[in-house]
């Protein structure tokens, strides 16, 4: 399975929550733990990171872009 995640990084993604983490670490803490769950579980999955902020920059491993080419 392939899933996508997209990850605000403009600055407002500064803020803290009500437990002193910016908004971009508990996006971040989302990700791992999401990663975490679905590996030990034995997944094989892909996965594809989206970042923006002003600009949008899309990081893809060269292997899954070949795959994602195929498709």
């Amino acid at each position: 399975m392939i899933f996508l995640f997209i990850i605000d990084t403009s600055a407002s993604m500064n803020q803290k929550t009500s437990n002193g983490m910016s908004y971009l670490d508990c996006a971040k803490a989302a990700v791992e733990h999401f990663l975490k769950v679905r590996e030990k579980f034995g997944r094989s999955d892909r996965y594809l990171l989206v970042t923006c902020d002003e600009n949008a920059a899309i990081k893809v491993p060269d292997e899954l872009m070949t795959i994602l080419l195929l498709i």
